[in-house]
Formats: C-alpha cells, structure tokens, sequence
C-alpha cells in the first residue's frame, strides 16, 4: 500500500530519514531498547503494509501505525517531534525512497538480508531533531544522566526503581 498521496509520501519519507532521532524520544527509558533490540521493529528502518515487524506499519492509505515508541515515552512529545519531521517533509517534497516491505526481516540470515531488504530502501540497522537545539540539548543531558545512573543498577533494582515512580 503505496501512500496514495504526493504529501503523505513527503511526510513518511522525513520521518523515515529520522527515525533514530525519532526513537530518543520514543523510547525513552533505559530499559525501552530491550524490547526492541533483536527484534526487527526496532532493528531496521523500514515500512510495510501490515507489516508489524517493522517500526512504522501501514494501515490504509495514508494512515501508520508508528512503532517507535513505547509507555514510558512522552506522547506528546514523540507526536511533536513527528509532526515536526513529517512536516518538514512535505515542505522540502522530500522522495519516499522506502517501499512497502512484506518481508520479515528477522526471518533472514545475515547473508539474506541485504539481498533481501535493498530492493525495500531498507538498509539501516537501527541525533538530533529538529525540534529545537535547546530542547534536544536538554532532553539529551536528561537521558544521558540517566544511562549513567540506570547502569550502575541490577535489572531488579532497576525495575523496583521505575516502580517506585509510579
């Protein structure tokens, strides 16, 4: 299911191109990466119809699922930053250079998969935004206090720590 208009390609194609920066804001807990490390949803860049390995998942025309977030995100400011890319996207015309990708690529061996996976624009393994240079500056110092104070920590205390913030 290409996007079936001209804008809605622009808007997919720059958030495509971010979804690294994407995913600081989506995933923004110590622990978020665990989830999706070794599973291709948060491995690759890429898009397909109905494909729910990968980050951003197509439901109907025009319409994403996006996958690049989890609970302990800020909704709102992943949306931000969202509309922030995908908007820059429509202004430059940007190019959808991914295409809608039916493969599973966890399914592949490391020989298959950039055989496979080229022909889809889909050759990342999974920063800054532009969102602003202050908010990013800060959010990072944030979440970089935060990798210096979670891994000192067991995956027990860590997770009675998280509790404690509920």
């Amino acid at each position: 299911m290409i996007p079936s208009h001209p804008t809605a390609s622009s808007f997919l194609a720059v958030v495509m191109q971010r979804l690294k920066a994407l995913c600081v804001f989506g995933l923004a807990n110590f622990d978020s990466y665990c989830r999706v490390s070794g599973d291709c949803a948060g491995e690759w860049i890429g898009w397909g119809t109905g494909n729910e390995d990968l980050p951003v998942r197509g439901v109907a025309p025009n319409h994403w699922e996006f996958r690049s977030l989890d609970t302990t995100a800020n909704v709102y400011l992943f949306a931000a930053a969202l509309i922030y890319a995908g908007t820059a996207g429509i202004k430059d015309e940007a190019a959808l250079v991914h295409t809608d990708c039916q493969v599973v690529p966890s399914a592949l061996t490391s020989e298959e998969t950039e055989k496979q996976l080229l022909p889809f624009g889909i050759t990342d393994r999974m920063l800054r935004c532009s969102i602003g240079s202050t908010l990013t500056k800060h959010y990072m110092d944030v979440k970089e206090r935060e990798v210096g104070y979670f891994v000192q920590m067991t995956d027990e205390e860590r997770q009675l720590k998280f509790l404690d913030y509920s």
